[in-house]
């Protein structure tokens, strides 16, 4: 029965409108159980606008008791289809687990204008704001400009993003200038899982450092720091003094050269062949992935370690000096 007179509706939260919460109601009574009051009633908006967003809306009553309102989507003139702004304990979409609302704190709802919340357990965990700005677990804006797109946090606890490759894939993070060409990766940070290195990329995506899975840095220029070396008595044992300086270091040849992958840079050092022969125990073998990356290893040089040796080869040479001092002033 179609009532003659439009009559109070649900409110707002269900109806949606900011014209009326007025309704024409429809009664539809079971018709195996006349006079038992048993019915479902479904409201039709008074009156809306061609974008207004009043719904229809429905309810029954079993055994006298009425249910709650609910909305009946539709859409408006320009088929986009309408709802409550909801909250983040009462999210205007909902997901059923099962044959009714289980979790009715968990959906999505619009904390605010031009912006998409995410509710859990009611508590809002993500938001895209008006800037379009990924807020996970926070709200809070203001950080630096240059790195504020996404924000990650609360500011308490600890808080990480963890990339899930395959263990013979990349895990990988790009810095663009263009959206085509080497412009899509002129910086790139690189974790290789089949070989366990970290690696930064630069110049339109050329390695300059590697961390290998032995936790060496290889660096394919000059590497410019300031540099300490542990050298404290208490963390060493076995001391041997140095003998005969002066004669292993007569026994080096330094040379310059140039490095076949480095171009016209004119550079000075020993032949690690060479001083392997003498001070075997200052050369070891590595994979050198940024100068020669054909998975051979390479002789390198332990060069700060020499510098003991000339320091006790300038003594000894010191003390020949001073003995022949003695001799002609003798």
């Amino acid at each position: 029965m179609l009532l003659s007179t439009a009559t109070n509706g649900p409110g707002t939260t269900v109806a949606n409108t900011l014209n009326t919460s007025y309704y024409h109601i429809l009664n539809f009574e079971y018709a195996s159980y006349d006079g038992d009051a048993n019915m479902t009633q479904i409201g039709i908006p008074y009156y809306f606008t061609n974008l207004d967003g009043v719904r229809p809306v429905i309810r029954s009553r079993y055994s006298g008791t009425w249910s709650q309102w609910h909305s009946i989507p539709i859409a408006n003139q320009n088929g986009s289809i309408q709802g409550s702004k909801g909250s983040a304990s009462n999210p205007s979409y909902v997901f059923n687990q099962g044959s009714e609302i289980s979790e009715p704190d968990t959906g999505m709802f619009c904390p605010g204008a031009n912006m998409i919340g995410f509710s859990t357990a009611g508590t809002e965990k993500v938001r895209i704001d008006s800037s379009g700005r990924l807020l996970v677990g926070t709200t809070a804006t203001g950080f630096d400009g240059d790195a504020d797109m996404a924000i990650f946090g609360t500011g308490s606890g600890s808080r990480g993003i963890t990339i899930y490759a395959g263990s013979t894939s990349n895990s990988q993070i790009n810095f663009a200038d263009s959206n085509s060409g080497a412009g899509r990766y002129t910086g790139i940070i690189r974790y290789s899982h089949s070989i366990n290195a970290m690696s930064f990329y630069t110049n339109d995506g050329v390695e300059a450092v590697r961390i290998d899975s032995t936790q060496d840095a290889h660096f394919d220029q000059d590497v410019i720091a300031f540099s300490s070396t542990p050298s404290d008595i208490r963390l060493k044992k076995n001391f041997t003094k140095i003998e005969n300086g002066l004669d292993i270091v007569t026994q080096l040849e330094g040379h310059t050269f140039n490095w076949k992958k480095g171009g016209d840079r004119l550079s000075a050092g020993f032949k690690a062949q060479e001083v392997e022969k003498i001070l075997p125990h200052l050369v070891d073998e590595k994979k050198l992935p940024l100068r020669a990356d054909d998975d051979k290893e390479y002789k390198i040089l332990r060069y700060e370690e020499m510098i003991p040796y000339l320091v006790e080869a300038i003594k000894e040479q010191q003390q020949q000096i001073n003995e022949l001092k003695e001799k002609l002033n003798g």
